[in-house]
């Protein structure tokens, strides 16, 4: 089982460096940045997404939940909780959600 930290690590690294490749079709947001939560919220021109890394006191993940929601119809374009992933698993998750994010813009 991962570590708090080494998953809060990878997701933050992981948001970045995705904002950073889609910089031109997505805009982003830090809502909070600190040692024991991070929160984001990513822009595409037809949907918007939220990555939440925290210990959660009661909550269906363990520690990362990442939803993209339609900004032109009511449904979820993408939605993952973590449960028992590595941070290499999870890396993947979240980069598969900046490509959904992308191709449901397009």
């Amino acid at each position: 089982m991962s570590d708090f930290h080494d998953v809060l690590r990878a997701a933050k690294g992981t948001f970045f460096s995705e904002t950073q490749k889609y910089h031109s079709d997505c805009q982003t947001e830090v809502l909070i940045d600190n040692d024991e939560c991070f929160r984001a919220i990513a822009e595409w021109e037809k949907c918007t997404g939220e990555l939440l890394v925290e210990r959660p006191d009661f909550a269906p993940y363990r520690f990362v939940r990442f939803c993209i929601l339609s900004s032109a119809e009511e449904k979820s374009v993408f939605f993952w909780n973590d449960s028992d992933e590595t941070p290499d698993e999870i890396t993947e998750k979240i980069k598969a959600g900046f490509r959904v994010g992308l191709e449901y813009s397009e």
